[in-house]
């Protein structure tokens, strides 16, 4: 099963705030996302695989394991249901 970040559990991970984490994915250049239900209210949740994606296209060769601290596999979320692929 996929394995999801929230987003307060990624800004933590990578030492950043929510909001920052927020301007990166509105400007479309953060991590690959989903949506979880529709609307503008709808939960977003990051895949883990598109995290270490983004981390190896934009780390300047650091390994992504080195820069996602902090983070277990239990802290992650599950897939839900109604996922919308943004």
């Amino acid at each position: 099963m996929t394995q999801f970040f929230t987003p307060c559990e990624l800004a933590r991970a990578l030492r950043i705030s929510e909001s920052r984490l927020s301007t990166l994915r509105t400007e479309g250049r953060g991590p690959r996302f989903v949506k979880i239900s529709r609307g503008k209210q709808g939960a977003v949740r990051y895949p883990a695989k598109a995290v270490l994606d983004w981390l190896r296209e934009n780390s300047d060769g650091i390994e992504p394991a080195d820069l996602l601290f902090d983070l277990d596999a239990e802290t992650r979320v599950d897939a839900g249901s109604e996922v919308s692929h943004v």
